[in-house]
């Protein structure tokens, strides 16, 4: 111990410079590194069902849709003119998101009478009767709607970038009396992106704090208890 002391005092300034030169390439070596963000790359790389899965994603140029389920009162359903121009406001606010490519709803887009856009005073006109008809002829209603009448899905297709739509869609305020549940990958990577965004904000602070914490109680110098915590910065860099 005391010869390799013994170096180092005596040639300080060789080591201090040589430090000094790994930090700087460690520094610069900081803009060449690259971050995968995406969740979903521990599920669909490194195994032959996710990269098959992903494959024919690419392939067929297909995205993981976002299902939002929108619920009424338990005394009220759909099948009212009131309710379904809410779900009409639903879908089309959905669609007004960036990013998002189409939304299936149990609403068609056109009148099957006259074969022009359903408009909002067709719903008025035909009614409950007329609505309840509208909604049975629909085969989407067998698989979108509850048997109560009071939950029906929509379905989001989203672009490239399903994470934003998640995330923009969290956000969405619905029209009065609809409350929406989300879910679907999309809306999973984007809750768990969320929770580590937040704890790797959280924790370095915190652990910092601490330990120059520890090391003023046991020096009493405050920049002697900081300049103690550089050989772990230094160290972070290295590594």
């Amino acid at each position: 111990m005391e010869s390799i002391a013994r170096v180092i005092v005596e040639h300080s300034r060789r080591i201090l410079a040589v430090t000094a030169v790994i930090t700087l390439v460690a520094a610069s070596m900081l803009f060449r590194m690259d971050f995968n963000a995406d969740v979903a790359s521990f599920v669909l790389e490194g195994n032959d069902t996710g990269e098959t899965f992903q494959a024919l994603q690419d392939k067929y140029a297909t995205a993981d849709p976002i299902n939002v389920v929108a619920s009424l009162p338990a005394d009220e359903t759909y099948f009212t003119p009131a309710n379904l121009i809410r779900l009409i406001e639903l879908r089309d606010a959905l669609g007004d998101v960036d990013g998002v490519d189409q939304v299936a709803s149990i609403v068609p887009e056109t009148n099957p009478l006259t074969g022009q856009p359903l408009a909002v005073s067709d719903l008025t006109a035909a009614g409950e009767a007329g609505i309840t008809a509208l909604l049975t002829q629909n085969p989407f209603s067998e698989v979108l709607l509850a048997e109560n009448a009071s939950d029906t899905m929509l379905i989001v297709v989203p672009g490239d970038d399903g994470l934003a739509v998640a995330q923009d869609l969290a956000d969405l305020a619905p029209p009065t009396g609809i409350e929406l549940t989300l879910s679907g990958n999309p809306v999973v990577f984007s809750s768990v992106i969320d929770i580590l965004s937040f704890f790797l904000l959280l924790i370095p602070p915190v652990v910092f704090i601490l330990l120059v914490a520890v090391f003023y109680a046991t020096i009493g110098d405050r920049r002697l208890s900081v300049l103690a915590m550089l050989p772990a910065v230094l160290g972070s860099l290295w590594t």
